[in-house]
């Protein structure tokens, strides 16, 4: 019995440490309740340079999957950490009226404003988070903008 005992409370304590061994990077913020980390990157580039510089990061654009990611990305809109510019969210024109995230899996939450996303527009391929509405718009991959990255427990 008192070994099972012990190698209970040894599980037990593994267990814990485990689950509470998830760290987010430096410069980044931890999304309460899920083992996401984003970090928001005020130095504008246009989306090949917010893909490459959220994978030095070891993440990706922001994947938004719930109205929760999305307002704890808007929060960084707020205090004017990105200067009130929109930022590139990790969402892209995959064909002509299908959008999916930055690595290519389904859009799981969408929060298009009214009239989106444009696909009628041949150059509407990427999106961004309204600074005043945090609702997403359509719009080019080619303006230099801030941009928001998230980085999993996987990374």
């Amino acid at each position: 019995m008192k070994y099972f005992s012990f190698f209970s409370s040894l599980f037990f304590s593994l267990s814990i440490s485990l689950v509470d061994s998830f760290k987010c990077p430096n410069r980044s913020d931890q999304v309460p309740n899920e083992d996401v980390c984003m970090v928001a990157v005020s130095q504008a580039g246009v989306y090949a340079n917010a893909a490459q510089g959220c994978s030095s990061f070891s993440g990706m654009p922001v994947k938004i999957q719930n109205l929760f990611e999305n307002s704890f990305i808007y929060s960084y809109l707020l205090p004017g950490e990105l200067n009130g510019v929109a930022p590139y969210i990790g969402i892209q024109r995959k064909n002509k009226i299908e959008w999916v995230y930055a690595d290519g899996s389904t859009l799981i939450y969408q929060n298009w404003a009214p009239n989106e996303p444009n696909n009628e527009s041949n150059t509407s391929a990427c999106a961004i988070m309204d600074s005043q509405t945090a609702k997403w718009i359509s719009t080019d991959c080619t303006s230099a903008r801030p941009f928001v990255c998230s980085i999993d427990e996987n990374s």
